[in-house]
C-alpha cells in the first residue's frame, strides 16, 4: 500500500471524504501508479510535502439573495490534502472524451496545475477574497479563506 492509498483511507477513517470518493480516489491512484515510470529517485508525494496540510482546508462561503428574496447559501470545505490530488483525478478520472471536447473549446483542465495554487496559498493567514456584493437584485456576500 502506497502512502496515498493510507492517506486516503485514513481521510475516510475520519470521516472527511466518504466511501464513494475513497474508492474514485483509490482507483485514480492505482491508475496513475501503473502509468508512472519508475525512476531511480523518488520524488516526494503529496502526502510527504502535504504534512503541514493536515488539518487545514480551503474554506468557500457565499451568502445572500438574488431576485427578490431567493435564497443562496452555500459552505464549501475543501481539505487542503485533498485538493493537491485533484491534478491525479482530472488526469486519470474525466472521460476521455469529455477532455477531448473540452481541449476544442480552449479549456486543457490537465494544465492548471492546482497542486501549485494549494502550494500558494496554504500559508495565507488573511482571506483570499472577501466580496461584499450589491447590485440591483442581487446582494450577496463571498469569503474564500483557509482555516
Amino acid at each position: 500500500m502506497t502512502s496515498e492509498q493510507k492517506k486516503v483511507l485514513d481521510m475516510l477513517e475520519s470521516g472527511q471524504i466518504t466511501n464513494q470518493e475513497a474508492a474514485r480516489l483509490l482507483d485514480c491512484l492505482e491508475q496513475d501508479f501503473r502509468k508512472e515510470p519508475t525512476s531511480a529517485a523518488p520524488q516526494p508525494t503529496p502526502v510527504q510535502s502535504g504534512k503541514k496540510l493536515k488539518g487545514k482546508k480551503l474554506r468557500i462561503q457565499v451568502d445572500g439573495h438574488v431576485e427578490g428574496d431567493k435564497k443562496i447559501n452555500a459552505n464549501v470545505s475543501i481539505p487542503l490534502v485533498l485538493a493537491r490530488y485533484a491534478d491525479n483525478i482530472i488526469a486519470n478520472c474525466v472521460p476521455k472524451e469529455a477532455h477531448k471536447e473540452l481541449i476544442q473549446q480552449g479549456i486543457d483542465l490537465r494544465s492548471l496545475n492546482i497542486s501549485q495554487i494549494v502550494d500558494t496559498i496554504e500559508d495565507i493567514d488573511e482571506d483570499i477574497l472577501n466580496a461584499d456584493i450589491d447590485q440591483e437584485d442581487t446582494v450577496m456576500k463571498v469569503r474564500i479563506y483557509v482555516e
